[in-house]
C-alpha cells in the first residue's frame, strides 16, 4: 500500500501594504483598526482585530466618529450661510431664542475661538431636553474668561451651540436636518448621531447590551445634543462625504475656501472653518484637509488631498493616527 502524501504546507496569501499596515498598527491583543485609501480609479478598506464582543471586525462596518463629527456641523453651517439663512459674523443669539453674548458668531464658534466654557457632558446617560437646556446655559456665559477671538480654546461645546443654531434656522433636530440634507442625498447609509437615530450597530468598546441604543444604553432615543462627536459612519462614508464636499456638490466655492483657508489653529494644526492642514508625507509639503476624534478608548483620523483627489481613513484603537495616515496615504490606494 503507497503511503498517504503529506497534505500540502499552507501558504500565506500576499497581503497589500494597507493589510500590512493596518495588522503592524494592531499590536495589542484587543482592539480594532480600519483604513481605507480612496483614490479616483480604485478603492481599498481593511480592517483587523474584533469588538469587545469578540465580533471580527468587518471594513464595512461603521465606528463611533469622536470629533470627526464636526466636520458634518461645519458642512452643515456653510451649506445654510450658502443658502442666505445664516451670516457667519452675525450674532447668535439674533437666530436662537436663548441669551448668547452678541459677540458669539458662527465664525467664532467654527474656529474654536467663541469663549463657550464646556458643558460636563461625559456625565451624560441618555440626552435629553435638560442637557439641551445645558448647552445653552454654557452659551448665555461665554466670555466670561475672556473675550470671544480673543484665545483659541478647543471647544465641544461651542459645536454643540451651532447644533442649537441649526435647529432654530431650519426648524429641524440637527442631527435629522444632516442626515436628511448630507448623508441620505450621498448614500451614507452608515452614518447617523446615535443620541438620537439608528443604524448599523458600530464597532463598540464595550460589550452591548441586548437592549440599548448607542453609547448610552439607553433603549430610547433623545434630541441630536453632541453634534461635536455623536455621529458614527464608516470608511467609505467619509470618502463620500469629502469627495463630495470637494467637487462642489455640498458647499459653494467661496464657502469651501472658508473651510480650508487657515484662520486658527488646534493642536498645532491650522484650522479653517471646519478643516484642518494636515501634512500627509514625512516632508510636510502635501497638505490634506479633515479632521480626527480622541474618544478615549479609540481614535479617529479622515482627511482628502484634493490635488491627487485621495481620500485616507483611519479608525483605530490605538496608534499614532497622523502616523498612520502617512502611511497609509504613502499605499496609494488599491491591493
Amino acid at each position: 500500500m503507497s503511503a498517504v502524501p503529506d497534505s500540502p504546507a499552507p501558504v500565506d496569501l500576499p497581503q497589500s501594504p494597507l493589510e500590512r499596515l493596518a495588522a503592524d498598527t494592531l499590536v495589542s491583543e484587543r482592539g480594532a483598526v480600519v483604513l481605507g485609501v480612496f483614490d479616483p480609479k480604485s478603492a481599498e478598506v481593511v480592517a483587523v482585530g474584533g469588538d469587545a464582543d469578540g465580533v471580527p471586525m468587518e471594513p464595512e462596518r461603521p465606528w463611533p466618529t469622536a470629533s470627526l463629527s464636526k466636520v458634518f456641523v461645519a458642512a452643515a453651517v456653510l451649506r445654510l450661510v450658502d443658502q442666505g439663512l445664516i451670516d457667519l459674523d452675525a450674532p447668535i443669539g439674533d437666530y436662537v431664542d436663548f441669551a448668547v453674548p452678541p459677540e458669539v458668531t458662527a465664525r467664532l464658534a467654527l474656529l474654536h475661538q467663541a469663549a463657550i466654557p464646556e458643558v460636563d457632558f461625559e456625565s451624560w446617560t441618555c440626552t435629553s431636553d435638560a442637557n439641551v437646556a445645558e448647552v445653552e446655559e454654557a452659551a448665555g456665559r461665554a466670555g466670561e474668561l475672556w473675550a470671544p477671538g480673543e484665545h483659541i480654546t478647543y471647544s465641544n461645546t461651542g459645536y454643540m451651540v451651532l447644533g442649537r443654531l441649526i435647529e432654530s434656522v431650519t426648524g429641524a433636530d440637527p442631527g435629522e436636518h444632516m442626515r436628511d440634507t448630507i448623508f441620505a442625498p450621498l448614500g451614507m447609509d452608515s452614518t447617523y448621531f446615535y443620541e438620537s437615530q439608528e443604524g448599523p450597530w458600530p464597532w463598540w468598546p464595550r460589550p452591548r447590551q441586548a437592549a440599548g441604543q448607542g453609547m448610552f444604553e439607553c433603549g430610547v432615543l433623545g434630541p441630536t445634543v453632541g453634534v461635536d462627536g455623536a455621529a458614527i459612519t464608516s470608511a467609505a462614508d467619509m470618502d463620500a462625504f469629502y469627495r463630495t464636499l470637494f467637487e462642489g456638490g455640498l458647499v459653494s466655492d467661496s464657502s469651501l475656501e472658508l473651510m480650508t483657508t487657515p484662520a486658527s489653529k488646534v493642536f498645532g494644526y491650522p484650522l479653517g472653518l471646519g478643516l484642518a492642514q494636515i501634512p500627509v508625507d514625512d516632508t510636510g509639503d502635501t497638505l490634506a484637509f479633515g479632521f480626527g476624534g480622541d474618544g478615549g478608548s479609540f481614535l479617529t483620523l479622515a482627511v482628502f488631498d484634493p490635488v491627487a483627489s485621495r481620500t485616507v481613513v483611519v479608525f483605530t484603537t490605538e496608534g499614532d493616527t497622523f502616523g498612520v495616515v502617512r502611511d497609509a496615504y504613502a499605499t496609494g490606494g488599491g491591493p
